[in-house]
């Protein structure tokens, strides 16, 4: 029996079909994306973009078909994939410091309970210089623009040293000089992981 290709597969969807209630959204979908691969998704909104993402993601179940990520099923391999929003809902009143945004992107990794480990500060650090922020760590994210928050959404996605990097419209209402930056900043880091846009 030939040896299945779907090991050199970041993404593995197969003939899937999803619906909101009877709503069908995405029908007979196939993708493959290999490891290493940059990848671009466009459609129109509603187009079901979103929810594709979701289902990579592990946070919906296919109505038939299948998905695996990273050679499993997308709900245990999670810890293995960075995700980045497109908004960040946030209280602006609420005093939530660069650093502390950065850090949720920790959580759930180590399996332990309790206050960061110095690790944990180490790798958001690294992340934020990797984003060009470094000297911002303990500025509140609501006083930052809007380039800037993106940014901080990027770095808490890869501050896991995912093999897998999703991202939710990531320059989304930045204007052409922000999304540059972005643009190059998405260079940069996909040339150490998978990357789908």
């Amino acid at each position: 029996m030939p040896q299945s290709h779907s090991n050199n597969l970041a993404v593995d969807i197969r003939n899937l079909w999803f619906s909101y209630d009877s709503l069908p959204v995405l029908q007979d979908v196939n993708l493959s994306i290999s490891t290493g691969q940059r990848v671009c998704m466009v459609g129109p909104n509603g187009g079901g973009k979103t929810t594709l993402v979701k289902l990579i993601l592990g946070l919906l179940r296919p109505t038939r078909g299948v998905v695996r990520v990273l050679g499993g099923q997308p709900a245990v391999e999670r810890k293995r994939i960075g995700y980045a929003p497109q908004h960040a809902a946030f209280d602006p009143k609420f005093p939530v410091s660069v650093m502390d945004v950065v850090l949720m992107g920790r959580i759930g990794q180590t399996g332990v309970l309790g206050p960061y480990r110095r690790s944990d500060r180490l790798a958001a650090g690294d992340a934020l210089q990797a984003v060009g922020l470094g000297d911002l760590t303990r500025r509140a994210f609501s006083d930052l623009s809007g380039g800037q928050r993106q940014r901080v959404l990027i770095a808490r996605a890869i501050v896991s040293s995912p093999e897998l990097l999703l991202l939710d419209e990531p320059t989304a209402n930045l204007d052409l000089g922000v999304e540059a930056e972005i643009h190059q900043l998405l260079e940069q880091l996909s040339e150490k992981l998978t990357l789908v846009i």
